[in-house]
């Protein structure tokens, strides 16, 4: 199988793909991580006190889908069959959805707060252990795509880590998490399909 996407993909793809990667994932979460202050709260804990749980949990749903299917077409498009990139897949996605069902309300329930805290933490942790595993894999399948998307992706993690450091878990961090996140898959897929362009061109 092709280790990048077909040429002739329909621009619709990417089009689709950029509208959600570099517009409604980050506004999305701006709209809720800015209701509060960006560097002393964080999206739970404004939602769990001003009563827009519901909403939250419907938007973390939305989003841990749109990273699900955006990564596993990435697998599908490289021919990726791993079992170890697709059950980090799976379980970083499946932690986000169960982490945003549970509120995030220590006065009312301390465990389902601690519970909520875990399940997003892992969430983080297996979605980046996923896309190092997948970015690797490409070393062979797409050397040049490889080196750039690793070194990306650790920017990326790096900065994130350094935010955390600096001051924790805070509607900053979430918000730069969240976008990179969605912004670096979208250049991936752009890379890969350029890629594979040019492949076909040789």
């Amino acid at each position: 199988m092709s280790a990048t996407p077909r040429a002739g993909r329909p621009a619709r793809a990417l089009w689709g793909y950029g509208l959600l990667a570099l517009g409604m994932i980050p506004l999305g979460t701006l709209y809720y991580a800015a209701r509060g202050d960006l560097l002393r709260s964080n999206m739970s804990r404004i939602s769990g006190t001003l009563g827009l749980w519901p909403g939250l949990a419907c938007w973390g749903a939305a989003t841990a889908l749109y990273f699900f299917f955006f990564l596993a077409h990435l697998f599908s498009l490289t021919g990726y069959q791993r079992p170890w990139g697709r059950g980090l897949l799976f379980a970083s996605s499946l932690c986000l959805m169960l982490g945003v069902a549970a509120p995030f309300s220590p006065e009312r329930s301390l465990p389902l707060a601690q519970l909520h805290n875990v399940l997003a933490m892992s969430a983080c942790l297996l979605s980046i252990a996923a896309l190092y595993v997948f970015v690797f894999s490409l070393r062979e399948k797409a050397p040049a795509v490889h080196r750039k998307a690793l070194i990306l992706l650790t920017a990326w993690v790096g900065t994130a880590a350094g935010i955390f450091l600096a001051g924790g878990i805070t509607g900053l961090l979430e918000v730069f998490y969240t976008s990179a996140a969605s912004v670096f898959l979208y250049v991936l897929y752009i890379w890969l399909y350029r890629a594979e362009n040019a492949r076909a061109a040789s």
